[in-house]
């Protein structure tokens, strides 16, 4: 495989299944002691016996190419499979069908630009929807109905269908394109914008039974990132037909960005509203859960009672104690920010919530510029039934991410002196292992069996490590410039 310029995709992780395994002495969640520098040698000689997708980019034309290779060696060699499919242009949206049988996802080679915030949010456009058999390794595509931009897509249960959240001149819309065919069967329009939600955010999702299709989002106002967006809306959709079924809005939800003072002046006087909700999927319930941004609030939206109900998240009896103590990290901005950003994952059975917030301040200076900064909210475990908060652990993590089975979270931390990821048992909250330098994705291997790969970027490629699934230790890591794809 080919070196160049590293590029790493957004991470594509739809279901995941954790390894059980022991790991070194636990620490509490958020607390650790950086390990010395550890001498890897710069692959791996044992293959793990497990396979996963990428696309690597060829030196001479910049195409991508698709390949199989070992999460452990980034080797293609002991792979059985063959994809014969060049892509030119930059690689989009993607997923995975439910079965990890089909790959879909959307390149291009121009961009796409929109108003906002009184110029332009330009984007990677696509024109090209793609389906990859990863049976038979062979490819299908059709062209988009103009050129534009897919925020999100996925697959319905048996995976026989697709929507995307497609975005183009006229406004937005939803794609349902028949996997077989490889065709668009139908196409509606959108009064609301289902990318104002966020790439962490379940904006689209079919139901259960693959009959209805929920879409989430919210109108982006007169004036995109000057005028205070519309509320929140959502819209239950007829699988077949895209017909509408029910809608309703979601009064006190607030979501997007707007200006607030110096609309009209440089970025560096600039002072706009920021305020992300955690939106999660309760695939079990047919649910979709809402953690207000602007106050300690769940919205669930109950798709089969079509019905909208909000509770305000209280303590429970028995708290945890907190274990660590938490503090403002500082920065100066040209531009700030004020409100405060959620992040969420659903427990498997679907008892609990993980949620991490984070409170962007700004405040002026006699200039007239504007001095910013962070306060993280920490992690909160939630009865999502009742919005009893059954746990609070103060820690600057920014995002994380959780195994399907439940036993292992991730987080993430973005601190000033570098990224830190840490592996805490979801049960005691206790740290398990921790990866300075490193960020974390997690994810199946196409054959099924769970992964987590510890990535980094560097000057000329992209370090990737496969993480033991037993010990919870670093393999040995391996450079290349690709895009990996998880399931």
């Amino acid at each position: 495989m080919r070196r160049q310029r590293a590029r790493f995709g957004w991470v594509c992780v739809f279901t995941i299944i954790a390894a059980a395994c022991a790991g070194p002495a636990p620490t509490p969640a958020g607390q650790w002691q950086v390990p010395a520098a550890e001498t890897m040698p710069a692959r791996a000689t044992e293959p793990s016996g497990l396979s996963v997708l990428v696309a690597v980019q060829e030196t001479q034309t910049s195409a991508y190419r698709f390949e199989v290779v070992d999460p452990a060696t980034g080797d293609s060699s002991e792979a059985s499979q063959v994809i014969d499919l060049e892509v030119e242009g930059a690689i989009g949206s993607h997923a995975f069908s439910p079965d990890g049988s089909l790959f879909a996802f959307v390149a291009g080679g121009t961009s796409f630009c929109e108003p906002y915030a009184g110029g332009n949010a330009c984007w990677g456009g696509s024109d090209h929807l793609f389906v990859l058999d990863l049976e038979d390794g062979s490819t299908s595509s059709i062209g988009l109905p103009t050129p534009g931009r897919v925020s999100s897509m996925v697959f319905n249960p048996a995976g026989n269908e697709l929507a995307l959240a497609f975005h183009d001149r006229r406004g937005s819309h939803i794609l349902a394109v028949d996997t077989h065919t490889t065709a668009i069967r139908a196409e509606t329009d959108l009064s609301f914008d289902p990318s104002m939600c966020g790439f962490t955010c379940s904006s689209l999702t079919y139901t259960r039974d693959g009959q209805g299709l929920l879409v989430f989002g919210a109108d982006p106002g007169e004036k995109p990132g000057i005028s205070p967006p519309g509320p929140a809306q959502v819209a239950l959709l007829e699988a077949e037909s895209l017909e509408t079924l029910w809608s309703s809005q979601l009064d006190g939800l607030v979501l997007g960005s707007w200006c607030i003072e110096g609309c009209d002046a440089s970025h560096e006087f600039y002072v706009g509203a920021h305020w992300y909700p955690a939106v999660v999927w309760q695939a079990s319930a047919d649910r979709l859960l809402a953690f207000h941004a602007e106050a300690d609030r769940l919205s669930t939206i109950d798709v089969a009672r079509r019905l909208v109900q909000s509770v305000d998240l209280v303590e429970t009896q028995t708290w945890l104690d907190r274990l660590m103590a938490w503090g403002a990290l500082s920065a100066e901005a040209k531009g700030a920010s004020q409100g405060t950003e959620r992040r969420a994952v659903l427990a498997p059975d679907g008892s609990r919530v993980f949620t991490l917030g984070t409170t962007y301040h700004a405040t002026p200076n006699s200039d007239g510029t504007w001095d910013m900064w962070t306060e993280p909210l920490g992690l909160d475990i939630v009865d999502p039934a009742s919005g009893i908060r059954m746990a609070h652990v103060d820690t600057q993590a920014s995002d994380l991410a959780l195994t399907a089975d439940g036993r292992w979270l991730l987080l993430i931390h973005w601190l000033a002196s570098g990224t830190i990821s840490e592996v805490v048992d979801a049960a005691t909250l206790e740290t398990r292992s921790s990866f300075p330098g490193w960020s974390l994705q997690t994810g199946r291997s196409l054959e099924g069996r769970s992964v987590i790969m510890a990535y980094v970027d560097m000057e000329t490629s992209t370090s990737f490590a496969l993480v033991d699934g037993r010990s919870l230790e670093l393999q040995p890591k391996w450079a290349e410039d690709v895009i990996l794809f998880l399931r």
